[in-house]
């Protein structure tokens, strides 16, 4: 028994030794034969430390990554030569340089107006043209029912012929404000003459304008005025002054709008006239104008004291 006890002691201490064998040769392999986990290391040989890098500054950097930022460009003097503008136009001279008055410059501003307004509404010939074809046709009617009706054809051949006579007037006394006003305003205004020549004929323009409305306003009056007295004892006359249909008070009422109608263009201006009739005004004002005494006030000054005159001309 003892014997078996100890066999098994032994037994067991050489079981021991054992597994502390196999335990530290899983840890410390054999020599030459590298553990299957364990990081490999090559020896080299030691490099030398490295220097510390200074910082470059950021332009530097920059052209050092970009070396085509390097190559900037030679100026356009440099390279192309000075720079060349377009000449300028010569400006047209200024009131102040070619020496208008302010009376002269506002005359020319005002003509400049009245012969725009005038010019742009016009006098189309087709009123007159519109007159004489009506009259025509007028007069042809009545000499057509002459033997049938002479009485209305009387009636009508006053009528047709006034007709005419009208259309003539527009034609032959038509102002052509619109020519004119062209022509002065492609007027050139360089010199001192110029300007007096455009001031003459924009002021003999509006004065020929204005006469010419004037000659056809009263003519037209007239014969409008003339032709309603007329027709009355035309076609009254042969009939005894008597009213037997309405026609008779329609050739009555027809010749009292004739007078009145001309009574009214005698009496009435036209528009170019009293456009004329006031630029004369303001004319006569721009060359009538004298230095004016508006008041005079003390004036303290270093040393004395004086008096200040207000004038305005």
């Amino acid at each position: 028994m003892p014997r078996f006890l100890i066999f098994a002691m032994i037994l067991c201490s050489a079981a021991s030794v054992s597994a502390q064998e196999g335990a530290g040769s899983l840890a410390n392999p054999r020599t030459g034969e590298p553990a299957p986990n364990a990081p490999v290391v090559i020896e080299s040989e030691a490099a030398p430390p490295a220097a510390p890098q200074q910082a470059q500054p950021p332009e530097e950097q920059a052209s050092s990554e970009f070396p085509e930022l390097n190559e900037v460009p030679p100026p356009p003097s440099a390279a192309y030569g000075q720079p060349q503008y377009p000449a300028q136009s010569p400006a047209e001279p200024s009131r102040e340089d070619i020496g208008i008055s302010p009376s002269i410059a506002t005359r020319l501003r005002v003509l400049e107006s009245n012969l725009t307004v005038l010019g742009n509404r016009g006098t189309s010939p087709l009123n007159g043209i519109v007159s004489l074809i009506t009259g025509g046709v007028t007069v042809g009617i009545a000499g057509w029912q002459w033997s049938e009706n002479p009485d209305a054809a009387s009636y009508l051949m006053v009528w047709g012929s006034s007709y005419v006579v009208r259309g003539v007037l527009e034609l032959a006394i038509r102002p052509n404000a619109n020519t004119r006003a062209i022509e002065y305003a492609h007027m050139p205004m360089n010199s001192q003459e110029e300007v007096m020549a455009r001031l003459a004929y924009g002021e003999e323009a509006l004065e020929s304008i204005a006469r010419r409305t004037r000659l056809k306003r009263i003519l037209r009056g007239s014969l409008n005025m003339a032709v309603g007295a007329l027709v009355i004892p035309v076609y009254f006359v042969p009939r005894d002054w008597s009213f037997s249909n309405p026609f008779d008070y329609l050739v009555l009422l027809s010749s009292g709008i004739s007078v009145i109608s001309g009574l009214i263009d005698l009496i009435s201006r036209s528009d170019a006239e009293r456009r004329w009739s006031a630029y004369q005004d303001l004319r006569a004002r721009l060359e009538n104008e004298v230095l004016v005494l508006r008041g005079v006030a003390p004036l303290a000054a270093p040393g004395g004291a004086g008096l200040a005159a207000d004038f305005v001309f």
